[in-house]
């Protein structure tokens, strides 16, 4: 062995006196044959890593790297990739690199620092941009030397980076990572073997440089996905157009034998399941990924000349089995192939999720497809879902399809046109959005999660005559014929529940119609009303967001119900001309619907758990106010303010600070696991509304509403049923009353306050 190191020393001095005459005639065809010569025994020498001598360390101190650095560099002259009678030699010279920097980290920092990885990452550039058409599928023409010095050069970059973080840094610094895919991509279109032109043995080398890039790539998105930028999009969309249909007819006999077409059909899964997992990620961590994607619709030149989102889309509307698979391949690859198309529907979701992608993917500008062609395909996927699920026929409707359009479509719907513009001709999404097929009983909960997404984000933008359009489609008895209020869905995520309980609260705010619409028995169905449905899961339900969104419905009820501002302007479903006199009468029935001890106690249970959020306690206060100006609401709502809150999440009254947030939206608040009362909190809803009152961080307008809920308890309850709440109440109202009843602050609030405090006061001596 120690002969070994000898040779090993000798044939590196041998190298290194061939850079001068080389230097003063490149052209020396002679020495390039020994330069390939010299460096060919180095790397079989270096092959063996169990020697008695350190031949690696031993090269390493003769400046090895230096001399591979300068001989390449001369081979490629003003070029980025060698000539033909020069790929020889650099292949043996990049062999030597391989095996040099194998397991050895000083001389991978060699490699690094005398040049050899960026003289190799110049080369493998420039086999890159001859590539330039990796999205026609294609493989890049090459010799195989060319493709023995591509690999070799890749195997270079692997062997150095693996757990070596200063050339992992280099190569993030240089975006080796976009070359390589860009490599891999250009030599492996996958599938493009099936044509048969290449040897098997060249296509084994392909196989190789795809696996071995992948590998290298994987090892730096360990770390973090946002090392990439946009350039890798037509690399990434390569393989996804390579496994969509239709496929060029298979040629007879298939080529290769059996075992290189296995390992071929392998290698083409591989480099689509790892570019789907890329694309998800990226498209989940990247902005300007994501800003990509979206551009290319408009701007295809920039990515090879064809839209990458476009090709997202295809793969996930008609990617299918490669042709070429055998019946055990397909088996194999069948589940994992649906987690690439997953992968892509999230990418999609992202990309339309993305704000600043809007403009780019809703595009006005032709009349006869309003919101341009991504909005028409989205709308394109989920009616034909839809139709296909109502056909009798033998196709099988794509579910992932109707999720992605909705998940899509909801994520641009957020502004007032465009929700508009899909509830309009020519889309006129409602009755698909409310079809059975999505929201019925039997419907998959994926879909349900998707569908009511879209909905919620719908009714949240839209005009009340957008309203009208989903309430005519019956989308609020399909909802509550759903099943998703069910006790045996409560297994179900609560985001499903919530998005249910988000679109029916926005439909029936201010709408007459859609909140009796709420509170009829669902036709063809055992079930009981949509608002006894969410009265029951608010009731059992420990998340807060739950119980607070589910009263806050019935806050918007009542609301309707009660209110002469409210709207009736959608014709309830019984009969489109009925006369005002009956739809006074369904509204009556509506209010003795909704004055029930369960939705009174909802009610109070909303405010006395909701100290930290006044805009919640404040609807609790107004919606208990207008039930309370019925005697039998009365009643009940007495009896719900001072029903004990010890098993309920209860937050004490805000500090001074936070409760100026009289415009609080609507709260999401992790389920706490303890339901235990703290010192301090309110025992009941009542010592919450007292709590409110005597606060003057409160704004004046919740204060003002918990004295008027006093006022109208007052009017229709006798004294003797208010003893304990004039105990209680009537010193803190007086003393507001003395407050404020010079108007002090000079507002016309400060104003209404001592007038309903004096009443009430007057009220209460006087009784």
């Amino acid at each position: 062995m120690a002969d070994t190191g000898t040779d090993a020393a000798t044939l590196a001095k041998t190298l290194a006196g061939l850079v001068e005459p080389l230097r003063a005639s490149a052209s020396d065809d002679l020495k390039w044959e020994q330069v390939g010569a010299t460096a060919q025994k180095i790397a079989n020498i270096l092959r063996v890593r169990d020697g008695e001598v350190d031949v690696h360390s031993l090269l390493g101190t003769a400046d090895l790297a230096k001399t591979l650095t300068q001989l390449t560099s001369l081979a490629l002259g003003d070029s980025t990739t060698p000539p033909p009678s020069r790929v020889a030699p650099v292949l043996e010279l990049f062999r030597v690199s391989a095996n040099f920097c194998m397991d050895h980290d000083e001389n991978r920092g060699r490699l690094l620092n005398d040049g050899m990885l960026k003289t190799i990452l110049t080369v493998l550039n420039g086999y890159a941009s001859k590539g330039s058409d990796m999205l026609k599928q294609q493989p890049l023409s090459l010799s195989d030397d060319e493709l023995k010095t591509i690999r070799t050069a890749v195997g270079v970059i692997l062997n150095a980076t693996i757990g070596f973080d200063p050339v992992r840094d280099f190569i993030l610094t240089n975006q080796a990572e976009v070359t390589l895919l860009k490599v891999a991509a250009s030599v492996y279109p996958p599938g493009s073997w099936v044509s048969g032109e290449g040897s098997p043995d060249a296509w084994a080398i392909r196989s190789d440089i795809v696996n071995w890039a992948w590998r290298v790539i994987d090892e730096i998105k360990e770390e973090e996905n946002n090392v990439f930028n946009t350039d890798i999009l037509p690399a990434l969309a390569t393989p996804l157009a390579c496994f969509t249909s239709p496929y060029p007819p298979l040629p007879t006999p298939l080529p290769f034998d059996q075992k290189t077409r296995e390992k071929l059909v392998q290698t083409d899964f591989d480099f689509l399941e790892e570019a789907c997992t890329l694309i998800e990620a990226l498209s989940l961590d990247m902005e300007d990924f994501r800003l990509a994607l979206a551009r290319g619709l408009n701007f295809p030149d920039e990515q090879g000349g064809r839209a990458c989102l476009a090709i997202l889309l295809d793969f996930i509307d008609r990617g299918d089995y490669h042709p070429v698979w055998s019946a055990s391949e397909r088996n194999q690859h069948s589940k994992p192939f649906d987690v690439c198309k997953a992968a892509v529907v999230k990418a999609v979701v992202e990309v339309a999720g993305e704000p600043k992608s809007e403009d780019v993917l809703w595009d006005d500008s032709d009349a006869e497809k309003p919101g341009g062609e991504f909005v028409a395909r989205m709308v394109e996927w989920v009616s034909r879902y839809v139709q296909e699920a109502g056909a009798s026929t033998q196709t099988t409707p794509r579910d992932d399809l109707a999720i992605c359009a909705c998940l899509s479509l909801g994520n641009l719907s957020r502004r007032e046109h465009h929700a508009s513009v899909l509830l309009s001709p020519p889309h006129s999404l409602s009755r698909v959005v409310a079809s059975e097929h999505l929201l019925g009983a039997s419907a998959d909960i994926r879909l349900k999660h998707a569908a009511l997404g879209f909905l919620k984000n719908l009714v949240q933008s839209s005009s009340r005559t957008a309203h009208s359009a989903l309430y005519k489609a019956g989308v609020i008895l399909r909802i509550c014929g759903s099943g998703v209020w069910d006790e045996n869905a409560d297994a179900m995520t609560d985001i499903v529940q919530l998005g249910a309980i988000g679109v029916v609260k926005h439909l029936c705010n201010g709408s007459v119609d859609c909140s009796l619409q709420l509170l009829q028995a669902i036709p063809d169905s055992q079930k009981s009303s949509g608002l006894k449905q969410i009265l029951a899961l608010v009731k059992r339900s420990d998340a807060v967001p739950i119980k607070s969104e589910g009263a806050r419905v019935l806050v918007n009820v009542v609301k309707s119900l009660f209110s002469s501002s409210a709207t009736s302007g959608y014709a309830v479903p019984i009969s489109l001309d009925q006369a005002e006199g009956e739809k006074q009468k369904l509204r009556e029935s509506g209010v003795k619907a909704v004055l029930t001890a369960d939705a009174a106690s909802a009610l109070g249970k909303m405010v006395g758990r909701s100290g930290k959020y006044p805009v919640l306690i404040n609807e609790g206060l107004v919606a208990l106010s207008l039930m309370s100006t019925q005697p039998s609401g009365a009643s009940l709502v007495l009896a719900a303010i001072y029903t004990p809150l010890s098993a309920e999440v209860i937050d004490p009254p805000p500090p001074a600070e936070s409760s100026r947030s009289s415009d609080a939206s609507s709260p999401v608040i992790a389920t706490p696991t303890s339901q235990t009362l703290r010192p301090g909190q309110p025992s009941t809803p009542f010592d919450m509304i007292l709590s409110v009152m005597k606060n003057t961080e409160f704004p004046l307008e919740i204060r003002i509403n918990a004295c008027s809920l006093f006022v109208q308890l007052s009017k229709n309850l006798s004294g003797d049923e208010l003893v304990n709440v004039k105990e209680a109440a009537l010193p803190v109202v007086t003393d507001i009353y003395e407050e404020y009843q010079d108007g002090e602050g000079g507002n016309d609030k400060t104003e209404l306050f001592a007038r309903v405090a004096k009443k009430l006061v007057d009220t209460w001596k006087s009784a």
